[in-house]
């Protein structure tokens, strides 16, 4: 039954929420009703077993920590202080001491094992006012509320992905490791059918790992159900004939002894499992990664608004996202975490439902970027891109991992996967084992954007220059004055769609030539790339030039794309597509020069002629040949020996008159 429907229905009853609070153990003050001795806690009416296992895994293994959360200066009067991470912060959740109790004065909720003790009330009660109501945390994930209670790193894993690692072994070594490391750890099942009373879709709580040979899987771990009952009955279970095997020291090393395997240890909830067994039954482990002591954390929030929610790498508008500068002057391991954050309209925080965006990060290397400056664009390279999400997930929080090896400056992209997608969210930078203190903040000075659209048709989709009908791409003037004879340019090239082939820019030298090649190239895309967008550096360039965007090869990618210039805003620049390919834009002296293609089927024909010719011609010869009337001079520019080809068409006055 529901929590709020459990409620309503002890209403109905007459039952009252009775004040124990005052109520003490008689071994102490009021402090000692809130000790934390053992991490035996039940559950109550409510599906939170995804939280009371969380607080039972911090009192057997972190229980210094989970007492630090609790502020006893006003437990005498009945008033509760307790800590949470929430989004990137530390919040303070004040409680009073009324517990919602049935007739006979029992706790209907969670509830410690002992009576005369509270904290899993106060702790249940705190978080239950943070999100909400009590209604509110049924249902959740186990690491979410351990990141809640630690401010560590959450991590899932996922066994059935893991399945070569499981058979080699590899999988239990990094158990023992997280849990050597003092990591927090739980598991459930979500997927497969069970058996020996493990229950589907349940949080459990993973106590203890221990490597013991001779065993299923050689290792045995110590799980416990928040419920406070129903254990496991298979192998190591309560009397279990599989502990008849067991030598006496390895049940020392347990901490157990036979006598206690009959009586009284598997009382509270918790049993032993075999790791042969565990991952025959579990199919999820949820691991809290806790920062080493002395690590500083700092955090900034920001959202996506309107322009600034420019989605993930893979669109054009990605650069368009809240930047963050970084500074990390010593060598170091820096955990970047991305929280999301809850409407403004809801007072309340809920971890019980998956929040509707997929967020993720990217970290890039930016040495050279001036501090107040943001990038306008990025590429996804080794020795640019130091950290990225690689999947991106509906979680509240996410995180990356990286070194800082060498660098010193990093800018931060929060995104989310979709362009459009609006929100609010927390950066938090985590210098991990050191205290010495780091400088982040927000990157505001943005490039200006000037854009042209254009489209790669039938006859203006003509590929790369390796193909004789590269001329045929669509081109755009490009104008460049700038006051210091420096300017920071970059061109981005993007599609909407994949491209099946690569794709990329050239960038020509213009000033009144009759022709274009090799000669006048000033920049290009190298390689070119199968992705949605390309970028190209043509900073320091002045002056005119023609951009010719372009497939690598021909007629494989027909369809709309966006050309966009980013600059400094004292440049003065300009783009404009021309209405022409490049080839007619030289055959119909739109810049000072009259060519005349009559019949294109024939020009193309003697193209493919010609490159058909020796590739050792010489530069001297350079002869007129007649072809359907037309001049055709065929010149050699050679430093590795390439047939350079560049076809200057004219007419006479007469045939200029008779075509």
């Amino acid at each position: 039954m529901a929590g709020a429907d459990w409620i309503a229905r002890c209403r109905k009853q007459g039952e009252e929420i009775k004040k124990i609070g005052t109520r003490r153990s008689g071994r102490g003050d009021d402090r000692r009703r809130c000790a934390m001795e053992s991490p035996r806690c039940s559950q109550g009416r409510l599906r939170d077993c995804w939280y009371l296992g969380a607080l039972s895994i911090m009192a057997g293994r972190r229980r210094e920590r989970l007492e630090a959360l609790v502020c006893f200066g006003w437990v005498a009067r009945g008033v509760h202080a307790v800590r949470f991470f929430v989004e990137g912060r530390w919040v303070v959740v004040v409680v009073d001491d009324l517990i919602p109790c049935d007739r006979f004065g029992r706790p209907i909720f969670g509830r410690c094992r002992k009576m005369e003790h509270c904290w899993v009330q106060i702790f249940e009660k705190a978080f239950a006012k943070l999100c909400g109501s009590y209604a509110d945390i049924e249902g959740g994930s186990e690491e979410e509320a351990l990141v809640c209670l630690t401010g560590g790193m959450p991590k899932i894993v996922d066994l059935r992905e893991r399945e070569e690692l499981l058979l080699d072994g590899q999988m239990w070594v990094k158990l023992v490791k997280y849990s050597d490391n003092g990591h927090l750890m739980g598991c459930a099942n979500h997927v497969a059918a069970t058996s020996g009373n493990i229950i589907r879709d349940h949080a459990y709580s993973i106590l203890s790992v221990y490597s013991v040979p001779h065993v299923p899987g050689d290792g045995l771990l110590l799980l416990r159900n928040p419920w406070g009952k129903h254990e496991w009955t298979g192998r190591y279970s309560r009397e279990s004939p599989s502990w008849e095997d067991v030598d006496d020291n390895i049940l020392s090393m347990l901490g157990l002894t036979r006598e206690a395997l009959r009586r009284e240890v598997f009382e509270d909830g918790s049993f032993f499992m075999c790791w042969e067994d565990f991952y025959s039954h579990f199919d999820r482990i949820y691991v809290c990664k806790l920062p080493k002591s002395g690590s500083s954390r700092l955090t900034l929030e920001g959202s996506w608004r309107g322009e600034r929610a420019g989605g993930c790498l893979n669109h054009p508008t990605f650069s368009d996202n809240p930047q963050y500068h970084l500074t990390v002057p010593f060598p170091s391991t820096i955990l970047v975490q991305l929280f999301q954050k809850q409407d403004q309209s809801d007072q309340s925080w809920r971890l019980s439902t998956s929040p509707a965006r997929h967020i993720g990060l990217y970290v890039v290397v930016a040495n050279d970027l001036p501090e107040e400056r943001a990038l306008c664009y990025v590429k996804d390279a080794p020795g640019i891109m130091v950290a990225k999400t690689k999947v991106f997930l509906n979680a509240w929080q996410t995180s990356v991992k990286f070194r800082t090896a060498g660098y010193e400056k990093f800018v931060i992209f929060p995104c989310t996967f979709t362009p459009g997608v609006e929100g609010q969210f927390a950066v938090s930078v985590l210098t991990l084992g050191a205290s010495r203190p780091v400088v982040l903040k927000e990157l505001t000075l943005r490039h200006e954007k000037v854009a042209v659209e254009g489209e790669w048709g039938l006859e203006s989709c003509g590929g790369c220059m390796n193909h004789a009908t590269w001329l045929e791409n669509p081109a755009v003037l490009l104008h460049v004055k700038t006051p210091g004879g420096k300017a920071s340019l970059f061109l981005q090239l993007s599609i909407q769609l994949q491209a099946s082939t690569g794709m990329g820019l050239y960038v020509f030298a213009y000033e009144g030539e009759p022709s274009i090649g090799r000669r006048n190239l000033v920049r290009s895309t190298e390689p070119f790339m199968v992705a949605r967008q390309v970028s190209l550096d043509v900073s320091g360039l002045v002056g005119s030039f023609l951009v010719l965007p372009c497939t690598f090869e021909p007629m494989q990618h027909m369809g709309a794309f966006t050309l966009t210039l980013f600059k400094d805003p004292e440049i003065e620049a300009s783009m404009e597509l021309l209405s022409c390919s490049c080839r007619q834009l030289f055959s119909h002296g739109e810049l000072g020069r009259v060519f005349s293609i009559p019949d294109r089927s024939l020009l193309l024909q003697e193209i493919h002629r010609l490159l058909q010719l020796p590739a050792r011609l010489s530069a001297s010869s350079q002869t007129p040949r007649e072809s359907h009337g037309h001049r055709v001079r065929v010149t050699k520019e050679d430093e590795d020996e390439d047939l350079e080809l560049a076809i200057a068409l004219s007419l006479s006055e007469k045939e200029a008159g008779s075509s």
